[in-house]
């Protein structure tokens, strides 16, 4: 199974780059590069990959739609109003923090009640049985739903973020985050029918960095006496979901920016 995860060779995976001199008036030499195509072949897979000493397996979101994981692209894919990269942006949260909050509570929310599908499973396992034989895999996913790592991925590189880390307005703190709903003010909302509302979170209600939500009145009052005095170090800021600001694509290459916003 774990085979027909990959639809070309790794042997093909290099550019072959070759030049030569060529006759003309500037007598100036002229370099050529010509891409190799992706390759199908399985039996030319299982020979590189037996070889292999190093592994990278790169995903996207095809690996989690077994999983029932909403895709957000193509005809449909839109949450409300709007497609994902319109809300993934830091203009979008700047201008309304509250919708970017409702449309990734929604997602955290979906995601919560998803699990690994054979493809993650295949994957991982895959890792654990190489690592054996001193070789290395490290996955390269584009999937910001954690099922790899649920899945049991160890050596696993996130370049588009998580649903479930955030990041501090103020110190840049990125921590994890599972709880559900992240903060009370969210809970219930998030519908992505497109005639739904926003639910217009004041600002102070969404979710920060260093704040408690369980604390009673008494003590929220003692905290905010404690954040006053400089000799208690505290720290209190909004957070926004940890993803990547943009992607830019160029011809056959896909380069990630992944600097969290």
């Amino acid at each position: 199974m774990l085979m027909s995860l990959f639809q070309f060779t790794a042997r093909r995976l290099a550019s072959q780059v070759y030049c030569g001199l060529k006759a003309s008036s500037s007598k100036k030499p002229k370099f050529c590069m010509e891409m190799a195509r992706p390759s199908s072949n399985m039996a030319d897979f299982r020979e590189v990959f037996a070889k292999a000493k190093h592994i990278v397996i790169i995903t996207g979101a095809g690996v989690s739609a077994e999983s029932g994981v909403p895709t957000f692209r193509g005809a449909g894919g839109f949450w409300r109003k709007w497609q994902a990269q319109e809300l993934a942006t830091p203009e979008a949260f700047a201008r309304n923090p509250s919708r970017v909050w409702e449309f990734y509570h929604y997602r955290r929310e979906v995601m919560l009640s998803k699990h690994p599908n054979p493809a993650h499973i295949a994957i991982a396992e895959c890792e654990k049985r190489l690592s054996k034989q001193g070789r290395s895999v490290v996955v390269i996913t584009q999937n910001i739903d954690e099922l790899h790592r649920k899945a049991g991925t160890k050596h696993l590189l996130e370049i588009h973020g998580s649903l479930f880390k955030t990041r501090c307005t103020n110190c840049g703190n990125v921590a994890a985050d599972y709880k559900s709903p992240i903060c009370p003010a969210l809970a219930g909302k998030g519908a992505p029918d497109p005639d739904t509302e926003d639910a217009a979170i004041p600002v102070e209600e969404l979710p920060h960095f260093g704040r408690t939500w369980r604390l009673s009145p008494g003590e929220k009052g003692a905290r905010r006496t404690a954040a006053m005095d400089s000799s208690v170090p505290m720290l209190y800021g909004l957070v926004k979901p940890w993803i990547p600001t943009f992607s830019l694509r160029w011809k056959r290459s896909l380069i990630f920016v992944t600097s969290a916003w």
